[in-house]
């Protein structure tokens, strides 16, 4: 049984961008393709590779990148502005009136939000790329974390038109949880999203996670409607049975589930662990 110490080491490990140690929920060995991930990963200081994939160097100490087979969730930057909007701008996907999705106009403030939450220690911010080419589909976040509770908010998640309903967010979700419950030893990872958005409602369902009710008139949106927020959450005790669904839909997807994680220490040098 985790310690409630293990709480305070998930914040520390948070804001560093790294993983609580002996933390992992499940209690899972990492598997051989994790383990050939890792050495593939650790083959370049300066760069990278798992599954051949290219991993650019972080910016700045506290972030993490969260590597599969398929999808490499890598910390947002500054200059990012011009592939996200490209992911954006294909087939209309800013025109979304659910979500806010950036585009060429807001772009800039869309990132200063993101790097200011990351800057501040409560927000992990991510670009969601294709682990053979670096091309961006996508985005998310971990944030509202309260190291106290052991839980957080997996959200501003959205993938590219040409993405959806693909391979790239199980895989993404599948990362990002694994990391939430093994390394952080979260408790609880919630998700929140528009009342009548029943295809992101879907999804999430999809994921396991469990519909816990409706905030009524839980924020205004940009055009002025008053939102209605439906919440989800996955719990500790549930995530054996999600890792286990979302791993067989990897698979049958032709991919090989895998998590390496990539850190930047204080002092510039690259950790990884699995």
């Amino acid at each position: 049984m985790i310690d409630d110490r293990v709480g305070q080491e998930g914040a520390d490990a948070f804001a560093r961008g790294a993983s609580v140690s002996g933390a992992g929920a499940s209690g899972a060995q990492p598997s051989g393709a994790e383990a050939a991930g890792a050495e593939a990963s650790a083959a370049e200081a300066s760069g990278t590779e798992a599954s051949g994939a290219k991993v650019p160097p972080s910016s700045s100490p506290g972030t993490v990148s969260l590597i599969g087979g398929n999808v490499i969730l890598r910390p947002i930057t500054a200059n990012d502005g011009p592939a996200i909007v490209a992911a954006t701008q294909a087939h209309n996907l800013s025109d979304n009136r659910w979500t806010s999705i950036p585009t060429a106009n807001d772009i800039d403030s869309y990132l200063a939000r993101a790097l200011e939450g990351v800057a501040a220690g409560h927000t992990l911010a991510f670009v969601t790329t294709l682990a053979d080419t670096g091309q961006v589909v996508g985005a998310s976040r971990f944030w509202r974390y309260e190291p106290a509770n052991r839980k957080l908010e997996i959200g501003h998640t959205w993938v590219a038109a040409d993405w959806q309903r693909s391979f790239v967010n199980t895989e993404a979700k599948y990362l990002m949880l694994r990391y939430a419950f093994e390394h952080l030893a979260c408790l609880r990872v919630e998700f929140q999203t528009d009342e009548l958005n029943a295809v992101s409602r879907q999804a999430i369902l999809r994921l396991g996670a469990t519909f816990e009710g409706i905030a009524r008139k839980e924020r205004i949106m940009p055009d002025g409607r008053q939102r209605n927020t439906a919440r989800f959450a996955i719990v500790d005790d549930d995530w054996p049975r999600v890792r286990d669904g979302l791993e067989s839909r990897i698979r049958r997807a032709g991919g090989v589930p895998s998590l390496v994680v990539q850190s930047l220490s204080r002092n510039g040098i690259r950790i990884e662990s699995r």
